[in-house]
């Protein structure tokens, strides 16, 4: 998840940067508005939730809702 979410943010971005952690990038895309704020809260959950071996249902539905609105938008998730 963590990569494909990283994917989603340069595709926000329109660039590479890794020069802020996945976290920092998202708190700045929502301030500049370019992620609207309950998606960055999901991203977020990921981001906290990642590599969890207990198969926590809100990371998943977090996961669900941020592929979501990446794919309502344009992005083409790799499978």
């Amino acid at each position: 998840m963590r990569g494909q979410l990283e994917r989603i943010l340069d595709w926000v971005e329109e660039a590479k940067s890794r020069e802020e952690s996945p976290a920092e990038r998202v708190s700045r895309l929502r301030g500049e508005e370019r992620i609207p704020i309950a998606i960055a809260t999901h991203m977020q959950i990921v981001l906290t939730g990642d590599g969890s071996t207990n198969g926590n249902g809100d990371i998943q539905k977090s996961w669900k809702s941020v592929t979501h609105w990446a794919t309502e938008l344009g992005f083409k998730l790799s499978s």
